[in-house]
């Protein structure tokens, strides 16, 4: 599911940088942990977007927890301030890095003096006038991608589509083994499209028609190859081949 929405969103970009002078290279992704779950979906989600465009630079925090909406709201502060993203993706579980690139990037303070908490400086809630209008040179419209489940009914048409897991498949599977007496504990069912496990929610009206072919066919391309988008050398982020 990584691959399909980060091929799909970076194919949308240019789409979401409407209104600035250049579009931005990168992509925001807020992320929970430094886990096998978390980065299996992240890595396969820079592959997506390098596909679509070999320039795409994905740009990471993580928060330290699965949900956490004030570090999540903060880290897509700074990866629209301070990154240069104007669109966003997600493994974590709440909808607030959907609303900030949603409302197209944070607050701005006019004047800090009178923001509790900066004593005149940086303030972690809102971006000053100047960090603002040279953010703007990058595009002033933001879009994401939500995670597991249709994160538009929450945020709206800027959501370009969202990953979404189908527990259905996988709770089916395991009652299914239990009332024919073959349920084993510590079984792992670690599926993908191919199981109907994940999937992909319907596109946002900002989305092309062409974007969204190109999607599905990535996805149909997935169902028939299955995980060779993981294949190949295997290298530091050096660049160093380690097999």
């Amino acid at each position: 599911k990584g691959y399909t929405v980060g091929h799909h969103l970076r194919a949308q970009q240019p789409a979401a940088g409407r209104g600035g002078a250049r579009a931005s290279q990168t992509v925001g992704y807020v992320a929970a942990f430094h886990d096998h779950a978390v980065l299996t979906n992240l890595n396969a989600f820079a592959l997506g977007c390098r596909r679509a465009n070999p320039d795409c630079d994905v740009r990471v925090v993580f928060t330290g927890a699965y949900s956490n909406p004030w570090a999540e709201r903060m880290a897509a502060y700074k990866l629209w301030a301070e990154d240069g993203a104007r669109v966003v993706a997600q493994h974590v579980d709440t909808q607030e890095a959907q609303l900030v690139f949603g409302r197209n990037g944070p607050p701005v303070c006019e004047d800090l003096e009178d923001v509790p908490g900066t004593n005149g400086g940086r303030s972690a809630l809102c971006i000053t006038a100047a960090e603002a209008a040279e953010a703007a040179a990058l595009g002033t419209e933001g879009a994401s991608v939500g995670c597991s489940v249709d994160m538009r009914a929450v945020a709206g048409e800027s959501v370009l589509t969202s990953s979404l897991l189908h527990w259905e498949a996988g709770v089916s599977h395991f009652v299914h083994r239990a009332l024919h007496g073959r349920f084993a504990v510590g079984e792992v069912w670690w599926k993908g499209v191919d199981a109907g496990a994940v999937g992909l929610a319907p596109t946002s009206n900002r989305v092309s028609w062409e974007t969204t072919a190109a999607a599905r066919r990535v996805m149909d391309d997935l169902l028939k190859d299955g995980d060779r988008i993981f294949c190949g050398r295997l290298r530091t982020n050096g660049g160093a081949r380690l097999a």
